[in-house]
């Protein structure tokens, strides 16, 4: 059995115990809170502006929580210093547009395809824009990078996106099968679009195309998860959902994150 065989197959009790272990650590249980309280309250702005993105990524009070969100995470620690609320409400208008179309064709996590056609461009074209805009430094933190990044974009769009940072990065690389081009970078991103969620090897690389590549293969890699164990338990993505039994978030992006944590 490999590694991935063993998360489907025992997902029940490792959830159970991640949870257990979340909630007898007192920095880590108002983390944990502050995120359920936060989706629920994320769903609810969502509905009441019908799903409209252009209107809820120009709302303040949303980006206002958002950076709340971040600052829970520790965003705003160990040189790692957030944007004003201003900074980074005005750096959502940036982006607007890639979360509008990503909605409208009902991309999600449980049926990623990196390859469908949009009206600018692939799936993967959108997600990169967003990815690698955030990732910059004086975007949303002074020192930007991935985790930020990731963190900003789930916190938007739980929907599809995960949060990764360095260790996610690092248990998902350090089993791996898939490396088609090891000599052309660039040539790895044009064969991404047809990456299936083999395991991932580790990329050296420091451009951020490099770390986009890392981003988006760990969020086919998440959907392989998600569909093994939907097939071998005859099941749905609600009763994958159901194996998280202290959320109330009905996002398969967090529940995944926990096998990581």
């Amino acid at each position: 059995m490999n590694e991935t065989e063993y998360y489907v197959k025992n997902l029940k009790n490792i959830i159970k115990k991640t949870d257990n272990d979340a909630l007898s650590s007192r920095i880590f249980n108002k983390r944990f809170i502050n995120y359920n309280k936060y989706m629920n309250e994320r769903l609810k702005f969502i509905k009441l502006n019908n799903y409209d993105y252009d209107k809820i990524l120009k709302n303040k009070d949303f980006c206002i929580r958002i950076r709340k969100m971040l600052k829970d995470f520790q965003m705003d620690q160990r040189g790692s210093v957030l944007m004003s609320i201003d900074h980074i409400h005005n750096a959502f208008y940036q982006i607007i547009d890639n979360f509008v179309e990503l909605n409208l064709n009902n991309i999600r996590l449980e049926n990623l395809d990196l390859n469908i056609d949009m009206s600018k461009g692939k799936v993967n074209f959108y997600i990169k824009n967003i990815f690698e805009y955030l990732c910059e430094d004086n975007v949303i933190s002074k020192s930007g990078g991935i985790v930020v990044a990731s963190k900003t974009m789930h916190f938007i769009m739980p929907e599809l996106f995960i949060m990764i940072d360095n260790r996610v990065m690092k248990s998902l690389h350090n089993i791996s099968d898939y490396y088609p081009e090891p000599d052309n970078s660039f040539k790895w991103y044009e064969v991404l679009v047809d990456y299936h969620g083999e395991k991932l090897n580790r990329f050296q690389g420091t451009q951020n195309w490099s770390q986009y590549i890392y981003y988006a293969g760990a969020l086919i890699y998440y959907k392989r998860i998600i569909n093994e164990w939907c097939q071998k338990n005859n099941s749905d993505l609600k009763g994958f959902i159901k194996n998280d039994r202290y959320s109330s978030v009905p996002y398969p992006s967090r529940l995944i994150d926990k096998l990581f944590w």
